[in-house]
């Protein structure tokens, strides 16, 4: 299966920036690392890892159709 497209993360990014936060594992890596579920163009579910920049950009560092294992550590946290 091919990767995501830029489109896709982007619409992903936009849909579930609201609900993003650190994941437990994730506290102490510098800079922090932010999960986010969020949705592409055809409403399928989409994880990603970022990190915002010291600029104020956000750098998408993981982007995978969402996984339950995923899914179910950002349930927890």
């Amino acid at each position: 299966m091919p990767g995501l497209s830029e489109d896709q993360i982007h619409s992903a990014f936009d849909t579930g920036a609201v609900e993003a936060r650190i994941r437990q594992r994730d506290l102490n890596t510098d800079p922090p690392r932010w999960g986010v579920i969020g949705f592409d163009e055809a409403a399928r579910a989409v994880e990603l890892g970022a990190v915002a920049l010291l600029n104020g950009d956000v750098l998408i560092i993981h982007a995978n159709y969402l996984t339950a294992g995923f899914e179910q550590k950002m349930r927890k946290e």
